[in-house]
């Protein structure tokens, strides 16, 4: 047997095998990447009585987003509002992250009056609707399980990630061309086409084949991030063999709070915060577009804050991140998604386009369809195993 077609054999063995174990895993993947690429629009439409509310007048203004907080936690003093958004959108409410309650871990604020349109524990289908997507989320990132589901995830994202290379190979025609053999091309061509008239068993491979050539660029991303989300350990190590790349520094760990000193407010820890990223925004070069996020960490004592910048890939998700020391009033930390490092920014963009945070429509609906190809090729890739299968065993037999 020549090396090539050794290789081949070899190259057979380890897509189908490979395939086959992971082939439900990326079925479930890809079923709830579809859905998550619509998550705002499928959220809003399964609950409209929460995301949702009528402005008091036209001309009505929302609440400041700390005055709104603040209401909260001098209603509710049991409880801990932590979390701010800042890209609530006139007529839409804010959902606020909450801690101290076992009934719900997200409340659904009206930013008018600070009124309570509903609460929900993320995840807990128990609750209806409105939780479906937040398990949908649970499902696709840790198949509801947790670090262990998030680990197995991360395997199989590995395994995927060799089989988009060794898929492609197995399209490839024999690198030698023999006397009055057709190019190069034309020998390929066919793999990219579909048999409609040629039978199930035909068809049924070249679905196979031809949809994971003609998506083959995206499969690869959304299996290499999931790799970067799930197996930094693995992912690590890979991008600094090709490329600069620094893995994000450790958070600070828990301590306990300084004797006799009390944390910074969230409005003087915000004015500082504000003014450092416009220091850094003027030193850089890069322009702060909008705030996004802060939250508040009392275990460790660290104000984060959040802003989308010119760094940023797309206009959705704002990383371009500081971490302020609530007791001393100093920056502990900062990170620039682009611009410093190349393997940085290289994973910022696949980060974007898995997450669907950049390119807008075009992107939510190329990602969703992908998802929808995952699908295709597991359910086609065990269809294939399964009539060689019954083919071997009536030969035997």
């Amino acid at each position: 047997m020549k090396p090539s077609h050794r290789m081949r054999r070899v190259a057979v063995l380890l897509h189908r095998w490979v395939g086959l174990c992971i082939a439900l895993f990326l079925l479930l993947a890809g079923v709830s990447g579809t859905l998550l690429a619509f998550n705002d629009e499928i959220e809003g439409w399964l609950n409209p009585q929460l995301f949702y509310v009528t402005p008091p007048s036209p001309a009505a203004a929302m609440l400041d987003p700390l005055e709104l907080r603040e209401r909260l936690s001098q209603r509710h003093p049991q409880l801990a509002f932590n979390g701010i958004d800042f890209t609530t959108q006139p007529g839409h409410a804010m959902l606020m992250s909450v801690e101290g309650s076992p009934e719900a871990d997200q409340w659904f604020v009206n930013p008018y009056d600070a009124s309570v349109l509903g609460t929900r524990h993320s995840g807990d289908l128990s609750q209806g609707t409105r939780s479906l997507m937040p398990f949908v989320n649970e499902l696709h990132t840790s198949l509801a399980l947790g670090e262990v589901g998030t680990l197995v995830l991360g395997v199989v994202a590995l395994l995927w990630t060799l089989d988009c290379v060794v898929g492609f190979y197995l399209t490839l025609p024999l690198a030698i061309r023999q006397p009055g053999q057709r190019s190069y091309w034309q020998r390929w061509q066919p793999a990219w086409l579909l048999r409609w008239r040629a039978g199930a068993a035909k068809l049924t491979f070249d679905l196979h084949r031809a949809a994971g050539l003609w998506f083959w660029g995206m499969l690869l991303v959304l299996a290499w991030s999931s790799v970067a989300f799930n197996l930094a350990p693995v992912y690590t190590p890979v991008m600094r063999l090709f490329s600069d790349y620094q893995p994000e520094p450790d958070r600070p760990t828990p301590r306990v709070a300084p004797a006799g000193v009390k944390p910074l407010g969230w409005y003087l820890a915000l004015d500082v915060m504000r003014q450092e990223m416009a220091r850094l925004a003027a030193q850089q070069h890069f322009t702060v577009r909008s705030e996004r996020l802060m939250f508040y960490s009392p275990e460790q004592g660290i104000y984060e804050y959040r802003v989308l910048s010119t760094l940023d890939p797309g206009d959705r998700m704002g990383n371009t991140t500081l971490l302020l020391d609530a007791y001393s009033g100093n920056i502990v930390q900062r990170k620039f998604p682009t611009g410093e490092h190349a393997g940085n920014t290289i994973t910022a963009w696949l980060m974007a386009l898995h997450t669907v945070t950049t390119g807008g429509m075009l992107v939510q609906l190329l990602v969703s369809i992908t998802g929808i190809v995952v699908a295709l090729l597991s359910v086609t890739g065990v269809l294939i195993w399964l009539r060689r299968y019954r083919a071997r065993r009536v030969a035997r037999h």
